[in-house]
This record gives C-alpha cells, sequence and structure tokens, in this order.
C-alpha cells in the first residue's frame, strides 16, 4: 500500500453518548455522526470528499459470510 492509498482520518468518539456519537476529520473537513449509521455515512463523505474512487459494491465488512 502507498502513501497515495491511504486517508489519515481522526475519529473522536463522545464515550459518554448512547447510541455512539462523535466527530470524523480528514486534512479537509470535519463530519459529525450519531449511531452506528451515522459513523458509516460519515467515513463515505469523508471518502468521497477526498477523492477516494469507490471501489465497486463490496458488501464483505470482514464478517463471516452465508454461504
Amino acid at each position: 500500500m502507498t502513501s497515495q492509498d491511504q486517508l489519515p482520518v481522526l475519529l473522536h468518539l463522545d464515550l459518554a453518548s448512547e447510541p455512539i456519537s462523535g466527530r470524523i476529520e480528514t486534512a479537509d473537513q470535519s463530519s459529525e455522526f450519531v449511531g452506528w449509521l451515522g459513523l458509516a455515512a460519515a467515513l463515505e463523505r469523508a471518502l468521497r470528499q477526498d477523492g477516494v474512487p469507490k471501489r465497486g459494491n463490496r458488501s464483505d465488512t470482514g464478517a463471516s459470510r452465508r454461504q
């Protein structure tokens, strides 16, 4: 992996909140989120704003797959 393949992301979490909430920062932007879906959406926004190309519709999230 080269440095061009990497996107530095800083994740700030509010440990006292329920559901999970916080902020994601890249060099160019900051995005607040609430909930797990909000975190996923904030990560997607960070990737799009930084010009990182989408790598297709990957349904593999590292969890075991049904066969």
